[in-house]
């Protein structure tokens, strides 16, 4: 009799479907472990790394589940850490790795730097708006006399004052040549 293997995103289900607990890192589950990661290892890792991040994730979910108000066991943290360092790893080589489509290293990347140390360590699927929208572009237009600190002054001028309303005095200069009235 064939013995059931559940596949690796079914893996990855059963872990990321536990209960939004903390971690060993102090975070919630979902702030440290995205389906992304995951994913990325899957499609992109070598038969190798995608065994040990399978072998790691067994590990976790064979675990009996822990009340999501309390710190995790020790046996928690140590096959969390373990499974985060490997994921670690591999995504670092999948970045590095110039054979994977440059989208997925790109994703890489980020997830490795969103995690490493000095770095907050929340990854989040919730699309994020700019505090504050770009600054049009203002094309750059010569002066006739060639004096470029009045040719870039006009156009902060014109940026501020179409981004945020903001409309400068004419405040009096100095220059080079001396005192200069109009700015």
């Amino acid at each position: 009799m064939e013995e059931y293997r559940p596949s690796d995103e079914e893996l990855v289900e059963a872990f990321l479907g536990q209960a939004d607990r903390y971690t060993h890192s102090g975070l919630r589950l979902s702030e440290v472990f995205s389906w992304e990661g995951f994913e990325l290892v899957i499609n992109d890792g070598t038969v190798l790394q995608r065994s040990a991040v399978r072998q790691a994730l067994l590990a976790c979910i064979s675990l009996p589940s822990v009340d999501p108000d309390f710190p995790p066991p020790v046996r928690h943290t140590t096959r969390e850490k373990h499974l985060h360092n490997w994921l670690l790893h591999v995504l670092k080589r999948i970045a590095e790795d110039p054979n994977v489509d440059s989208s997925d290293r790109r994703m890489a990347h980020a997830i490795v730097q969103a995690v490493s140390p000095g770095a907050p360590t929340r990854i989040t699927k919730e699309k994020v708006q700019p505090l504050i929208a770009e600054a049009p572009e203002v094309p750059v237009k010569p002066e006739s006399d060639g004096d470029l600190n009045i040719n870039l002054q006009g156009q902060i001028e014109q940026a501020l004052k179409e981004a945020f309303g903001v409309e400068l005095k004419q405040v009096p200069t100095y220059s080079r040549a001396g005192f200069n009235e109009n700015g």
